[in-house]
């Protein structure tokens, strides 16, 4: 006969050995992961700048607040994410990038773990390798079907994120959970653990942000019901009030003000009603049969253990309406901010939740019925364990193999060959960057695009103009261009200089953007350019609300009108062209417009002929000249 403990190791053994086979060719391509994403690129220019060039500390800690500042008041209010976004792996090498999938399945995994453990030991109040078994199976079904493996472990900004982020959030769900069932030790440690960890939460994607509120106000309020000690209580208030003020400083960000103009929200109440919708949804897409076996034999190891314990599983509904409202909560800020359910990376963390929360309820409710009169006297281990544990292994085995067919698994095994060539692809660029002196730099257009690594596909290869990632890899680089076989190669050279208007003479900066196809065109930089106009002794009557709108009126006669500039968009951080348009006499005229990090910069020649009464003076080696003359 095969005993209980039998059951338990089995299920060890073989949910380890599982997770392993899932994790080898997962960590293998891996291994040729490289950084080819003009986000992971953009937001950590500075600091792999400074790093390579042996920077300080407090420098590398100036260029990351810098960067913070401009995509907290230009794109988003994540200030969590920002920060760490900076810290990519590529800034201390271009191979170092390979240990993202390392890094992120870790965090995943060790999270998983950590809760697992703590859930098991209430339910049981025992030792138990149940957890271990628990976790595995869980991180299994995570990694076989979470909607984009790409976005949830090779790509470091994706997967920072959100994979990382509520990673995090499930250790802050268990340091929760702890406070509420036992007696906290160390009190001032745990005090400042719970604010660091409500605040950074807040500041990361926005599901986990509205997660950890409802979370820690939710504790709040359990502590106060359940009469826990003055310093819990004082402890889970504090913990809500961090959560709330990090949410306002994330939602009230004028970057997201900014993004907004681009997206497409939709009302708070469509969007709770699209919400609960989604909700089946995420039952007929994630209940996979390898999911529900995994339960099954999870449960049938669990029973007995359930059966004896001290804990009394409770209104199984209660839960089950719980888990309800946590996946609405999932869905509602990408509907109420883009009118649908959001991008790949972020269905990953709520189909996470969805198959934490399916373990959970069928392991509550497995005990909760095991604790019934009517049926407490069945028991597994007595009623054929030969017969109940084959059939459960050949079912999960089945199941697995059923599933196997366009599951991540089976594609990253499918895509390691072309894997290892993208990787050796990409470290021949970098030889070739590397041992490039000119500061001109020009390949060939890649070959192998790897679907699990990839994550921009075409480097721009349908224009002959240069990507937004060419020019923002050759400042990654320290290279003057970069630019693909049959693209343009672009140059970016950012300088002050002066404005001379009548005897007053006015820093102003500027830049030069030279391109194979444009040559050499002169950007000043708009922002300067309307306190300039602004000060020449009321010649212009200059309104600038940024990031929106730029206009300016001249006030002396020349038959015209006003400047008025397109909505500054939410992309400002990225380099690509846009126009102005002007109106003078009625006649719409146009100015090339480029846009290069949280700065407008409009093309000088063109400003010139369309504006009139400025004279811009002869090319110096050290720039421009521009005069202003009414």
């Amino acid at each position: 006969m095969i005993k209980k403990i039998k059951f338990e190791h089995i299920l060890l053994i073989l949910s380890s050995a599982l997770l392993l086979f899932a994790l080898v060719p997962i960590f293998y391509v891996g291994l040729f992961d490289r950084i080819t994403s003009w986000d992971d690129v953009a937001y950590s220019l500075e600091v792999r700048n400074l790093i390579q060039s042996g920077g300080g500390f407090s420098e590398i800690i100036a260029a990351i607040w810098d960067k913070f500042v401009v995509y907290y008041n230009t794109w988003q209010g994540t200030y969590s994410s920002i920060v760490m976004f900076s810290l990519q792996p590529a800034i201390w090498g271009h191979k170092y990038y390979a240990f993202t999938p390392f890094i992120m399945a870790a965090v995943l995994y060790l999270s998983t773990l950590f809760l697992s453990k703590n859930l098991i030991q209430i339910f049981l109040k025992q030792k138990s390798t149940l957890y271990l078994s628990l976790a595995n199976l869980i991180m299994l079904i995570f990694l076989m079907f979470m909607p984009s493996i790409n976005n949830g472990i090779y790509w470091y900004n994706g997967a920072m994120h959100y994979t990382f982020f509520y990673s995090m959030h499930m250790i802050f769900i268990t340091l929760n959970l702890k406070i509420l069932t036992k007696d906290i030790k160390w009190f001032w440690f745990a005090f400042l653990l719970f604010i660091i960890f409500a605040f950074i939460l807040s500041g990361s994607n926005l599901v986990t942000m509205l997660l950890n509120a409802c979370l820690t106000f939710g504790v709040f309020l359990i502590s106060l019901i359940i009469k826990r000690s003055h310093k819990v209580v004082g402890l889970a208030f504090l913990c809500s009030a961090a959560a709330l003020i990090g949410l306002y400083l994330d939602v009230k960000a004028p970057g997201h003000t900014v993004r907004q103009v681009y997206e497409n929200p939709m009302p708070a109440g469509e969007a709770l009603t699209a919400s609960i919708s989604q909700i089946w949804s995420y039952f007929k897409n994630y209940t996979y049969i390898s999911l529900v076996s995994a339960v099954a034999v999870f449960v049938a190891a669990f029973w007995n253990k359930a059966k004896q314990a001290e804990f009394k599983f409770k209104h199984p509904w209660f839960l089950f309406l719980f888990s309800l409202c946590v996946l609405g909560a999932s869905s509602m800020p990408a509907f109420y901010a883009t009118s649908y359910e959001g991008p790949e990376r972020l269905q990953n963390i709520v189909y996470f939740s969805y198959v934490l929360l399916f373990f959970i309820n069928f392991i509550y409710f497995s005990g909760w019925l095991s604790q019934r009169k009517f049926i407490s006297k069945i028991s597994f281990p007595k009623i054929s364990n030969i017969a109940i544990v084959s059939v459960l292994i050949i079912s999960f085995f089945g199941a697995l193999f059923i599933n196997f067919n366009g599951s991540n698994v089976e594609m990253v095994v499918a895509d390691t060959k072309v894997a290892r060539q993208y990787g050796e692809e990409w470290d021949e660029v970098w030889e070739i960057l590397n041992s490039s002196y000119n500061g001109h730099v020009r390949v060939a257009y890649p070959e192998y695009f790897p679907f699990t690594l990839t994550q921009f596909y075409d480097f721009g290869k349908s224009s002959e103009k240069s990507s937004y990632f060419d020019i923002v890899f050759a400042r990654f680089t320290n290279k003057m261009s970069f630019a693909f076989e049959g693209q343009e190669r672009v140059m970016l050279s950012q300088f002050r200089n002066h404005a001379i208007v009548g005897t007053q003479t006015t820093p102003i900066n500027f830049m030069i953007k030279t391109s194979d196809l444009d040559g050499r065109v002169h950007y000043i930089n708009l922002r300067s350019l309307a306190t300039l106009l602004k000060n020449t002794n009321a010649q212009f009557d200059v309104e600038l609300t940024a990031p929106f709108t730029f206009r300016v009126k001249r006030n002396f006669p020349v038959g015209a009108d006003y400047i008025d500039e397109i909505p500054y968009t939410g992309k400002t951080y990225l380099p690509y062209d846009n126009e102005v348009k002007i109106i003078i006499d009625g006649e719409v005229k146009k100015i090339s417009a480029f846009y290069w990090e949280d700065k407008c910069y409009v093309a000088l020649r063109d400003f010139v002929v369309a504006f009139g009464g400025i004279e811009v003076k002869a090319n110096t080696k050290k720039g421009v000249e521009l005069i202003v003359e009414p």
